[in-house]
């Protein structure tokens, strides 16, 4: 959600506090497990593909229903187990 937001790789890492490599395969492992494309990818520019703008609002709802259940809390303070979430 933050890289659709920024659609700037670099920023969205620092937004996240993380580095741009790993968001780099973060965000294609899970294009992999969607098997569908969430962004077009050119020199210097990030765009969302038509699958990732439909995709998006389903995104925000599950992180909407998870925080308003505490589970991202639980989770941070480990007390919670694995979350499946299946679309």
């Amino acid at each position: 959600m933050t890289l659709a937001e920024e659609l700037h790789f670099g920023r969205a890492a620092q937004k996240l506090h993380v580095a741009q490599p790993p968001l780099t395969r973060q965000i294609g492992l899970l294009e992999t497990e969607l098997e569908f494309s969430l962004f077009q990818r050119t020199s210097g520019t990030v765009k969302l593909t038509t699958a990732g703008a439909r995709f998006l609002p389903f995104a925000r709802a599950i992180v909407e229903d998870c925080a308003r259940g505490g589970i991202l809390q639980k989770l941070a303070r480990g007390a919670a187990g694995p979350v499946t979430l299946g679309y």
